[in-house]
Formats: C-alpha cells, structure tokens, sequence
C-alpha cells in the first residue's frame, strides 16, 4: 500500500513542478514515504552484500582498488548481461510474467556482480547518480525526449537546463578508494 501511496506522491510532485507551484510539501510526503518503505522488507534488501556473499562463496576475485575488468573478464561479463537481458525480452515477448521477473533479478545480480569485480565502492557510487537523477526532469511529450535523448518515448526523463553530470564527484571518490584514472 505504501508503494501506491509514494506513486501518488511522486505524481502530485511532477504535476506541482509542471506547474510551477511549490514543491515543499509533496517533496515531504514522498521523503516520509520513503523512509518508511525503507522499513519494509521489499526495499530493506541489501543487495551488493548479497553480491559479495555469493562471490566470496565462489572465489571471485575483489581488487584491492578499484578498476576496469581485464579484456577477457570483461568480455565474459558483457556476454552474461546481454544473454540475461535477451531473456528478458523473450519473456516480455512471450508474456511471461515469471520468466521476465527471473530474467530482471538475474541482470541485475550480473550486473551488480560485475560492480564488484571491478572493486567499486557501489552504494556511494549510486548516491551520487541517484542524487543527478533526481535532478532531472519528466519529458513532457515524445518529441522533447527524442530531441533530447533520441529515445523519443513520453516516459523519459531529461536531463533540464543547467542540470550537472555526476561524473567530477564519481572521479573524485573512486580516486579517493585507490583508482588510477587514465581519463
């Protein structure tokens, strides 16, 4: 029920943004919400532990600092990604609600995985794009996605004017865990 409640919260917030109208009090609902779906077990998962667990299990390997993939490991992993998402599609295309909600956990375990191979400090990695994300803005048709993304659907999010990629402060944090930067 509180997932429904948080949906309706987000929309009141877009349309009082659309609108032009203060955003203080539906930025609260929807901050209220979340912190307290954040007590319920759908959202209380810690998912890169879960990683590690199942890598540590298998003897993965976890670099020291953080780093690209060597090219073969790099390979494999990509290769993995894509099969998980073609399941994916072959689900959605078989309507398979099952297939398809395997074929997303599986993805995302890959790609999660694939995280921690490379040694990346996740969780603040994702604040810093969750916090850029939250920055941007609901497409108001198709048209202004597809001149502004080239995906061109009435459900994307653009990036607005002025908006800044979170790209100095991810560079700064991955130095600050050990990474040696080459661009």
């Amino acid at each position: 029920m509180n997932l429904v409640l948080l949906l309706f919260a987000a929309i009141d917030l877009c349309d009082a943004v659309r609108d032009g109208n203060d955003v203080q009090q539906p930025l609260k609902r929807m901050q209220d919400l979340v912190a307290t779906l954040r007590q319920e077990p759908l959202l209380d998962t810690d998912f890169y532990a879960d990683i590690a667990a199942f890598h540590v299990k298998f003897g993965m390997p976890f670099p020291s600092t953080p780093g690209l993939l060597p090219a073969d490991v790099q390979a494999f992993r990509l290769k993995f990604m894509q099969e998980e998402l073609n399941e994916f599609r072959l689900a959605w295309l078989d309507e398979d609600l099952v297939k398809a909600s395997d074929a997303l956990v599986d993805l995302t375990y890959v790609v999660l995985g694939t995280a921690y191979m490379m040694g990346l400090p996740f969780s603040h990695l994702w604040d810093l794009v969750h916090a850029a994300n939250m920055r941007k803005q609901r497409a108001s048709s198709a048209e202004e996605s597809a001149a502004s993304t080239g995906r061109g659907h009435r459900l994307d999010v653009v990036k607005p004017p002025g908006w800044q990629s979170p790209e100095a402060d991810e560079r700064k944090l991955l130095v600050a865990h050990g990474a040696v930067l080459s661009k």
